[in-house]
């Protein structure tokens, strides 16, 4: 019997690892040919900082903008000037690791929403509470659910056993 999209999501759960908010001067993200297990979500109050990924353009982390980077991407950290950097690290639980592979296939700058990037924000200015962790949880939720949603319909039924 198949098993329906909305059994397949239902059964999705993330894991929050680390939530921190750092002010990075010049010259201090520096990572090189990072490759996780896990996802992040960042945002950062400045321009300056960038992703490099192997054989592509430079991926910018605008001001107010809110990113997935998913696991097992392969990326280098840098910066051109001092930021301030907001981000979560999770698990997504539930998922075959290439089901994610095929919707999500390199770092995501979610669509321009007020109302969320707001909520996001407010999260990395007191992140430390319990209550805090939670909304960091659901704001890793909403991002993954945001970015499937702008994955064409074709593609998402063949990525959940739909095709």
């Amino acid at each position: 019997m198949p098993v329906s999209n909305s059994a397949i999501l239902g059964e999705v759960h993330l894991r929050l690892l680390k939530i921190d908010a750092l002010e990075l001067p010049e010259h201090a993200w520096t990572a090189r040919n990072v490759c996780d297990p896990f996802w992040r979500l960042y945002r950062n109050e400045d321009d300056g900082a960038f992703l490099s990924l192997p054989g592509r353009a430079p991926f910018p982390l605008h001001a107010g903008r809110v990113y997935l980077v998913p696991a097992g991407v392969f990326f280098s950290c840098s910066q051109s000037a001092p930021f301030r950097h907001f981000y979560l690290h999770f698990d997504v639980v539930g998922l075959p690791r290439l089901t994610l592979a095929s919707l999500f296939d390199g770092p995501v700058e979610l669509s321009t929403d007020p109302e969320f990037e707001a909520r996001v924000s407010a999260i990395s200015d007191i992140w430390e509470m319990n209550a805090q962790r939670w909304r960091a949880k659901a704001i890793a939720y909403e991002a993954l659910a945001r970015h499937i949603e702008t994955v064409p319909s074709t593609l998402r039924a063949r990525a959940l056993g739909r095709a």
